[in-house]
């Protein structure tokens, strides 16, 4: 698996996170610390390029999940 197809992965896990706790885009922008703009970047599949992980850890704990969840189809 790519680096691209692995960012688009999680790109996809962290939009069905926030579809499936029921969060607007403002809410999960919110709980991640990040701005509205960025998660809408991440949303359409264009996750930040300096994406730190400190955020990763954040969506661990959030939402009590593994980071490797997030890359793995």
């Amino acid at each position: 698996m790519t680096t691209d197809e692995e960012l688009q992965i999680l790109c996809q896990k962290i939009y069905a996170l926030r579809v499936q706790n029921q969060l607007s885009q403002q809410e999960m922008a919110q709980k991640l610390r990040i701005s509205l703009s960025a998660l809408q970047k991440i949303g359409q599949g264009f996750p930040p390029l300096q994406m730190r992980c400190g955020m990763l850890l954040k969506i661990q704990k959030e939402f009590g999940i593994k980071p490797k969840d997030l890359f793995m189809p």
